[in-house]
């Protein structure tokens, strides 16, 4: 081993000692292919290694992102066909947010009939519902694009009450946003009525958030439309 090596269990690290430092000692001598920092010889391929592992876990984390989810992957809480008023749709699509590498919520769009047509699903007289699946606990405050179409959208008493459903949510729980042009929009907490809000203003707003020219996701609205 050349001098100033001291040996290392990594395999293609090597530490230098202070007192052998090759910058301290050796002039303006530098290995090939090496660079040192902090007293570790990183060399070259092994640097080249951890860039191809790198590439390789963003990879499979994008397809996995990717992918639609089959029947089997659909969580207990999404049926395949949802009930609102005199209509039964069916589910269109599921996707799940995804924020950090962590699965915020899933997703489930219902619809008459499969499509992929965002100006279909958002019209008055297209009844529609959508299903979330809180997957991991969200902060007190709703986000942005959420505050503004329920303040757009509700009365007073009901953006109230819906901001203290929001900050009342935990991994587990479920929200359900149906809609019919007879009836509105009905909100449901775990099966439980929250409120009916005539109309059918807020459904499209909240439709607009994921299937509109700017979604929180546009993986997510790709896989409701699939």
């Amino acid at each position: 081993m050349p001098l100033g090596r001291v040996s290392s269990p990594i395999p293609g690290i090597v530490t230098v000692h202070p007192a052998l430092d090759f910058s301290a000692n050796c002039g303006n001598f530098r290995p090939p292919n090496a660079f040192i920092c902090q007293g570790i010889l990183i060399h070259g391929w092994t640097m080249n290694v951890f860039r191809n592992l790198i590439g390789i876990v963003s990879l499979v984390l994008a397809l996995n992102s990717a992918a639609p989810a089959t029947a089997e992957d659909f969580p207990a809480q999404f049926p395949q066909v949802e009930t609102v008023g005199s209509h039964h749709l069916v589910l269109n699509g599921y996707g799940e947010r995804e924020r950090w590498f962590l699965n915020v919520y899933g997703c489930a769009l219902y619809a008459p009939r499969k499509t992929s047509s965002p100006e279909y699903l958002m019209t008055r007289s297209t009844p529609s519902a959508i299903r979330i699946l809180v997957k991991v606990t969200p902060p007190s405050e709703p986000p942005d694009r959420w505050e503004e179409t329920f303040q757009a959208h509700l009365a007073n008493e009901l953006f109230s009450r819906m901001t203290a459903v929001y900050e009342d949510l935990e991994a587990g729980d479920v929200l359900l946003f149906a809609y019919a042009p007879e009836d509105g929009t009905k909100a449901f907490l775990n099966g439980r009525l929250l409120f009916t809000d005539v109309g059918h203003g807020l459904m499209r707003g909240l439709l607009d958030q994921w299937l509109g020219p700017r979604p929180v996701s546009s993986n997510l609205r790709r896989l409701l439309l699939q």
